[in-house]
């Protein structure tokens, strides 16, 4: 699947000063209303919340995959904010280590509540296809340098990255 389907460099926030968890996916929320992915910004927000205190959903090498189900979501759609520097992606599951709750990249999903058929195949596609890079270490610290919105969506469509 190509990525660009379903993110665009305007969904893409590099080196932001946010500090906390709730100013990232505040900014998040904010930049998919603003491009015209969701509907309201303040209810998907809340959903996304709601979402993450049902488990944690860092994925390692400081890297996160929140996603919210909404029913202000438009069609699926995607987030990107890489932070300046580390910040803390808490979560009340106490077996998660220290070490992993420190995230500095993190990819919002955006899927509608009840998304047509094609849109629940756009969204596991893309869900399998960006937790590959994550997973993958190298493409992990290239995300983590890049300097473009267009080098994150390259890096993530590169098959053989």
């Amino acid at each position: 699947m190509d990525i660009r389907e379903i993110l665009q460099e305007e969904n893409i926030q590099l080196d932001a000063d946010a500090g906390t968890k709730e100013e990232v996916l505040k900014t998040m929320a904010e930049m998919l209303f603003r491009s015209g992915k969701i509907e309201d910004a303040d209810t998907f927000l809340n959903d996304v919340c709601e979402r993450e205190r049902m488990g944690f959903t860092g994925a390692g090498s400081k890297m996160a995959i929140p996603h919210g189900i909404s029913q202000k979501v438009k069609k699926v759609s995607v987030a990107i904010v890489r932070t300046r520097g580390d910040i803390y992606w808490g979560t009340e599951q106490e077996d998660i280590p220290e070490e992993a709750k420190r995230v500095q990249f993190i990819v919002l999903f955006a899927v509608p509540a009840k998304p047509p058929k094609t849109g629940e195949i756009k969204y596991i596609e893309a869900l399998k296809a960006v937790c590959r890079k994550l997973a993958d270490r190298r493409a992990a610290e290239n995300l983590l340098q890049a300097r473009r919105a267009s080098q994150i969506i390259e890096i993530i469509n590169d098959d053989k990255q």
